[in-house]
């Protein structure tokens, strides 16, 4: 006779459910169970143990109970990870996934101080990092290291709570919250665990993650560079190669530190000058805000006292003095900074063009390996995907593709800017006496401005007594002179020359020497002090020898030469 255990079960439940209080009752709810298991049923077998579990607490077998329970939720939990139809399920919410934290869950309520407690607490964080729920397994896995510090899961659930805030990780432009968090509990359990089976996964995402966060630090430098908040920039710069000193991201913003230091040195007479006319601005606006009457109301009563009228009308001289000064300023400031700017995105662009360089081979080897049939250890691989080795070489040699196209892109940028950069160069030193003259004015002309506005803030008595050309600029404009790529390049080259003949010490002519020498011996050849060091002595060497206007008559006189 062929066996049915599902009629057995529900045999056994109507029996329990007609003698509850039977002495057999919970071996017969447990016999009910084993059938559920027979004929793969396995939720109602679970479902049957957790029965006994609440209506007979002091049934001798509850360990058994318990482990039946904890095998029952690895299987929904194990085959929630297969295939289904060709489907991979792990993309979608799963019912089975779902049964099984519904299982570690009770589990966990049933015997929470239990060894099957912990096993089924380390499993329910599990399945929930399965579920892609990361902040839940997160909240699960760290129950284990705060509630059994003992137990023998603690390492990995460290390195699981450290796992699932980097899948929390979106990229360098987002909030670093989940980065900075992954990267303590990497560091935690390389540290405390240096043997675990996971320490050289963690050591590759832990540098993954400080190249993450030194790539936030360089984003923020860079938009407040671009901004033109140039110190706010160099502050970002500055822990960036404080913090991450090996990434390649410290090194791009080392390089380029110099010129934003510059840059930030060029601006301070500049910002002076925007004091100064936002100072004046202000003693204006306050002024303005009391003269509540309209110019066409002149029957009405001047709310503003002679003196405060006064004051407004010399205020209001000042602005429009201290805007010129700002507009000029700007111009001059702008032309100089031109310069340093394109040499800052040339910095860049070459930079991350070596970087691309340097990578450009290890992708060509992964794609090598790949076309062998070989999966290298270093590529990475959305495990979710489940990706055959055709579709990993097209995204490799997709990858490539565009690699090389940045590469060639930015070479041609580089050289382009390069160019330009030769032209703005040659330009700013072909205009720079007429600037340096113009800026030195400016400067001139704001400090009498400056006193002018302290005398309004302090209220003294003797404001307006300068005379207002003084501190005016002339109408004449800036001429800009413009150079043609040719022009720009022969000042270059010429300029390259002359700093290259500088750095070259000028050799003293041999025949000096040999005179001296000769003098030395003699006696009565002397060679004048001080015609010694001309560069072209040896020119005229005989009119000194002979000469009776430079030449040295006695040997004490020319002592000093020769012990020089």
């Amino acid at each position: 006779m062929k066996s049915n255990p599902s009629q057995a079960a529900k045999i056994f439940d109507k029996y329990v459910k007609e003698n509850p209080l039977a002495s057999n009752a919970a071996d017969i709810k447990y016999k009910e169970g084993l059938c559920y298991e027979d004929s793969g049923d396995y939720y109602k077998a679970f479902k049957s143990y957790q029965f006994i579990i609440d209506k007979y607490p002091l049934y001798p077998k509850l360990n058994e109970l318990l482990d039946r329970q904890y095998r029952i939720g690895n299987y929904y939990l194990l085959i929630s990870d297969k295939p289904a139809f060709g489907i991979n399920m792990l993309k979608y919410v799963s019912p089975y996934r779902q049964r099984a934290i519904e299982i570690f869950e009770q589990i966990v309520k049933n015997a929470p101080f239990s060894d099957i407690g912990v096993k089924a607490q380390y499993r329910l964080g599990y399945a929930q990092m399965q579920l892609r729920e990361f902040n839940d397994a997160i909240d699960e896995f760290k129950v284990i290291t705060e509630r059994y510090p003992g137990s023998a899961y603690v390492d990995d659930s460290i390195y699981f709570i450290g796992n699932s805030y980097f899948s929390l990780v979106q990229g360098p432009q987002y909030d670093q919250y989940s980065t900075e968090k992954a990267l303590d509990y990497f560091i935690r359990y390389t540290e405390e665990y240096p043997a675990g089976r996971y320490v050289s996964d963690a050591s590759v995402k832990i540098d993954k993650l400080n190249a993450t966060l030194a790539e936030s630090l360089y984003l923020i430098g860079e938009y407040y560079e671009k901004l033109g908040y140039y110190e706010a920039a160099l502050i970002y710069y500055n822990d960036l190669e404080e913090r991450y000193p090996d990434t390649f991201f410290a090194q791009k913003a080392s390089s380029k530190r110099q010129i934003l230091e510059t840059i930030v040195q060029s601006e301070l007479p500049y910002k002076q000058l925007i004091r100064n006319y936002d100072d004046i601005r202000n003693i204006y606006y306050s002024l303005k805000r009391k003269d509540t009457r309209n110019k066409w109301e002149i029957w009405k009563k001047d709310p503003l006292t002679p003196d405060e009228r006064n004051r407004l009308i010399w205020a209001e001289k000042l602005v429009k003095i201290a805007k010129s000064h700002v507009d000029e300023a700007k111009k001059i400031y702008e032309a100089e900074q031109k310069v340093n700017l394109l040499e800052i995105l040339i910095r860049d662009l070459k930079k991350d063009t070596q970087r691309l360089k340097s990578q450009l081979p290890q992708e060509e080897e992964i794609l090598k390996q790949l076309q062998s049939g070989v999966i290298p250890e270093n590529l990475e691989i959305d495990k979710d995907a489940k990706e055959d080795v055709k579709t990993l070489i097209k995204k490799q040699k997709r990858k490539i593709f565009f690699m090389k196209y940045r590469i060639s892109s930015n070479e041609k940028k580089i050289l382009k800017l390069g160019e330009k950069l030769v032209i703005e160069k040659g330009e700013l030193e072909e205009n720079r006496p007429q600037l340096e003259k113009r800026w030195q004015d400016l400067l001139t002309k704001s400090a009498l401005l400056r006193i002018e506005i302290d005398k309004l803030l302090a209220e003294a008595d003797d404001y307006g007594e300068i005379d207002l050309s003084k501190i005016s600029l002339t109408e004449e404009k800036i001429k800009w002179k413009k150079l043609t790529p040719e022009e720009a390049r022969k000042k270059q080259i010429a300029e390259e020359k002359e700093k290259a003949l500088s750095e070259i010490e000028e050799p003293k002519p041999a025949i000096i020497e040999e005179l001296a020498e000769e003098a030395a011996r003699q006696k009565s050849i002397m060679i004048p002090y001080q015609n010694q060091y001309k560069g072209d002595t040896w020119k005229y060497w005989w009119d000194l020898l002979v000469g009776e206007k430079d030449r040295i008559k006695t040997h004490n006189e020319s002592t000093p030469l020769f012990m020089k």
